[in-house]
């Protein structure tokens, strides 16, 4: 029996030690990455200093262009100073520094959604594989290895979300998902979370203070800010061309396969209320189920797909299927929501919307992972669905009720 114990006890031991070596290879190689191609873009960084920089010389930041590829800044007036420290120092300096806020963005977001840390059972170890898992995400995942090459903040945005929505008390909700979406408005598309709980509070936190923050640039930046939610807002041609393929939305699909805009909103709108109407049923499920991190990545993956531009970097958000599929028991996630889930992480990996040039290849490489997303969700809601259909069944035929997290397991 000893000898069996001790050949379990060094089985664990190999384990821990191979653990700690890939985090340790891992961890080194996106060094490696970064001192050797990671100064290849930076383009947004460069746009935000130079956003930044325009403003505080007494220029309108929404009124010309930066960098040779005559880029927009395009980000609400709040950005300007959030992002100000960013114009500080040197771009090199600045460019480790964006870097290092991304990796533990990353890290951050998987460890939220890990539900070993909303027991706040943290140790040294957990810290590190989280760490080791985002410096791999990097090297392998093609949008979070985007939002780094592009000193993109995405990956801080989420993680301000990630951290909002699943480790925050319930009583102080609201407040970094309204900071987040005041730098960036795409965030408050996780309102919907709170509507959806009837978190009244939480959604007044958030839209309190996406709004304070708003009309205090206001009172800072008048003209700026009126440029921004009067003119730049509403103009999407700034922020690049819908039909390119780096950006992966469904109205992007809608506008690759349609002659007019007439036609591609006849094609986008259905596709979007049933994406939401999906999100919201699996949202509400899970919520109902006491399981929370599903529904924000359901939330997260709806408004990907429903944002006129969701560009590859947006996809970040992909990461937190790394914890959901190591803890698919704790979340009930269905079988195939799980390979489904396997299948947007390895398009995530393959990015086959940069295979092609043009021509119909082309059309398919670049449709493929919001398509792939939009099956996720509608699937997703029917295999809930048809689990609660069949409690409801049992309980009518007066048969032993099996829990809902069970059915969906089965």
């Amino acid at each position: 029996m000893s000898a069996g114990m001790g050949g379990v006890t060094t089985e664990k031991v190999s384990v821990k030690v191979l653990w700690t070596v890939g985090i340790i290879v891992a961890a080194v190689a996106c060094v490696v990455y970064l001192a050797l191609w990671g100064r290849r873009y930076g383009l947004d960084l460069e746009v935000y200093r130079a956003g930044i920089r325009e403003w505080a010389t007494g220029g309108d930041p929404y009124g010309v262009t930066y960098t040779v590829h005559h880029l927009w800044y395009t980000y609400p007036p709040t950005s300007i100073v959030c992002l100000w420290p960013l114009s500080i120092a040197d771009l090199s300096v600045t460019r480790i520094v964006v870097w290092f806020l991304s990796i533990v963005g990353v890290a951050t977001t998987i460890a939220a959604f890990d539900p070993i840390s909303n027991q706040r059972k943290w140790t040294r170890r957990r810290i590190c594989s989280y760490i080791g898992c985002a410096c791999a995400s990097v090297l392998i995942i093609q949008p979070v290895r985007s939002c780094v090459d592009y000193g993109q903040i995405e990956a801080i945005l989420m993680a301000l979300v990630a951290v909002d929505q699943l480790l925050v008390p319930k009583r102080h909700r609201g407040w970094l998902t309204g900071i987040a979406a005041a730098i960036k408005i795409t965030p408050l598309a996780f309102l919907l979370i709170f509507i959806v709980e009837r978190n009244t509070r939480a959604a007044l936190r958030t839209v309190g203070t996406f709004a304070f923050l708003a009309l205090g640039m206001v009172l800072v930046a008048p003209r700026a800010s009126a440029q921004f939610w009067l003119h730049s807002l509403w103009s999407t041609s700034k922020v690049g061309p819908v039909t390119f393929a780096g950006n992966q939305s469904l109205w992007a699909v809608a506008n690759r396969i349609s002659d007019s805009r007439g036609a591609a909103e006849a094609v986008w709108v259905p596709l979007a209320f049933i994406s939401v109407v999906a999100a919201i049923g699996i949202c509400k499920w899970y919520l109902r189920n006491e399981s929370r991190p599903p529904a924000v990545f359901a939330i997260a993956l709806v408004g990907l797909l429903c944002s006129p531009i969701s560009w590859t970097h947006h996809w970040v958000w992909v990461v937190a299927v790394l914890p959901l599929l190591w803890r698919p028991c704790t979340y009930a996630i269905p079988g195939v929501i799980r390979c489904l889930m396997l299948f947007l992480v390895a398009i995530s990996i393959a990015a086959p919307y940069w295979w092609f040039g043009a021509g119909i290849a082309a059309s398919v490489g670049s449709a493929v992972l919001p398509v792939a997303g939009l099956a996720t969700l509608v699937t997703w809601r029917v295999l809930l669905w048809k689990a609660d259909h069949r409690q409801t069944e049992l309980a009518h035929s007066g048969s032993r009720q099996a829990s809902p997290q069970v059915l969906v397991r089965e």
